[in-house]
């Protein structure tokens, strides 16, 4: 058996003249703050983490009156009371979407989307320029959207989507309540677009022909980004009127706002976006525009030249993805149109990814010939 020594014995075979003396001994330290930060403050917000999951969990499965009491703290004039009911309703909603048909259904609760929508709509109608009640509108527009009562939820929407903003001003406060409120309004857009996309994930069909002339009067606004959502939006109503707005918008001076008429278009079968692709396939290889890149210092130039440059990858991605759609739509001078100004994509794009994707296209555009 082999004999494994003690520490005492080990110690004992150092020799004298070798060993450290008391005052040759390291200084001992205190803790550092970091360490007792690592050792204990970090370990305690993970289990605060984990509680808290625990508890938004619970809430899922909460009783009529526990919802009850939700919506009810959710028009507090305590900004505390509502701001904690806001986020508690949010995560049920949410959270309770993801569960899919294990989950409680609370996007087809009448209590909810009634007291979301009454709520909405008394928001909407006492005119403030308060910052909180304006960010109240806000959530309340955002929070509809997970409702799947369409005749609940619609017709505080379309109030709200209307509101008329206040002129635009050098008054940074001043301006900043109209930056408020087209915030609200074009939540209250996406909104209708998110009920309305469920709907037809199911097969539901929205029919509500006054909420698509509304979405045609406000496609008209002359704030882009809404201009771009009220496109988005339309080409979820498959209607003759809401396709022949989307038509005209192919044409609107905002680029944007083309690519999701012609978006939209291509969701309803229609290749009338045809030249719009064509214009984001042709220019797919062309670097940015410096010219078009704003910025007061070279960081923030460099910053907006990346999103604008992630921007047209999307626009890439979606166009590509419109295209073999419609491939069955589409006569062959366009199919070889499509075809040479593909090619070069799924060759020469910086992005793997792209790449690919183009082949994919084209493999489909050619077995179509």
């Amino acid at each position: 058996m082999l004999d494994i020594p003690d520490n005492e014995n080990e110690s004992a075979s150092i020799p004298s003249d070798q060993r450290l003396r008391p005052e040759e001994l390291p200084e001992v330290e205190p803790p550092s703050a970091r360490f007792i930060v690592q050792l204990f403050l970090i370990p305690g917000l993970i289990v605060f983490a984990v509680v808290c999951l625990w508890l938004l969990f619970g809430k899922l499965t909460a009783s009529p009156q526990d919802i009850g009491m939700t919506l009810q703290d959710l028009g507090s004039q305590n900004p505390h009371v509502s701001g904690r009911a806001k986020w508690n309703l949010t995560y049920m909603l949410i959270a309770d979407a993801k569960l899919g048909d294990k989950g409680q259904q609370l996007s087809r609760n009448p209590q909810i989307a009634d007291a979301l929508a009454s709520l909405l709509i008394e928001k909407v109608q006492k005119i403030s320029k308060g910052k909180d009640h304006l960010a109240q509108q806000e959530f309340l527009a955002s929070a509809l959207g997970w409702v799947d009562l369409p005749d609940k939820a619609f017709p505080a929407l379309e109030r709200t989507m209307h509101i008329r903003p206040e002129p635009r001003s050098d008054n940074p406060e001043d301006q900043e309540v109209r930056d408020l409120q087209q915030k609200i309004r074009k939540s209250a857009i996406a909104s209708i677009a998110r009920i309305a996309g469920r709907a037809a994930e199911r097969y539901e069909q929205v029919v509500r022909p006054e909420l698509v002339n509304e979405l045609i009067d406000v496609s008209a606004d002359e704030e882009p980004a809404v201009r771009q959502l009220a496109a988005f939006c339309l080409g979820l109503f498959a209607t003759q009127a809401a396709k022949e707005r989307l038509v005209s918008l192919l044409i609107d001076a905002d680029k944007a706002t083309q690519m999701n008429a012609a978006m939209a278009l291509a969701r309803q079968g229609s290749s009338a976006g045809f030249p719009v692709f064509k214009t984001v396939l042709r220019d797919a290889l062309k670097p940015v525009d410096s010219a078009s890149i704003h910025g007061e210092t070279a960081r923030e130039r460099d910053k907006n030249t990346k999103v604008q440059e992630f921007e047209r990858q999307i626009v890439l991605k979606n166009t590509l993805k419109a295209v073999i759609d419609l491939t069955d739509r589409l006569n062959a001078d366009q199919r070889t149109e499509l075809i040479n100004l593909i090619d070069p994509i799924s060759k020469n794009h910086s992005l793997l990814g792209v790449r690919g994707q183009a082949r994919k296209v084209l493999e489909k555009l050619i077995c179509s010939d």
